[in-house]
């Protein structure tokens, strides 16, 4: 192999190693900032009633409900008797 084809195996051999450096490094960042938001769970409840209205106004939850409710869940959506729940931390600092 003469002197010229050594140079241009070497040289191209860096700028690939530096090009997949450049691609690692820029797939941990974006991974990092993604991590960065809240992270959220999704439960569910199939149930044919909902809840109701208690003493003074409040909600009455019972059953499955009261147990969603005191576990920090919150109500997203509801029809036809399927109730999706959402319960998100905040990111870690």
């Amino acid at each position: 192999m003469r002197r010229v084809e050594k140079v241009v195996l070497v040289l191209a051999g860096i700028t690939i190693g530096a090009c997949a450096t450049e691609a690692v490094s820029t797939a941990v960042r974006t991974a990092h900032a993604q991590a960065a938001g809240p992270r959220c769970d999704y439960s569910s409840i199939i149930d044919s009633g909902t809840p109701e209205l208690g003493r003074g106004g409040a909600i009455s939850y019972d059953g499955d409900w009261e147990a969603m409710v005191a576990g920090g869940w919150r109500l997203k959506a509801g029809a036809a008797g399927i109730y999706i729940f959402e319960r998100c931390t905040p990111p870690s600092p």
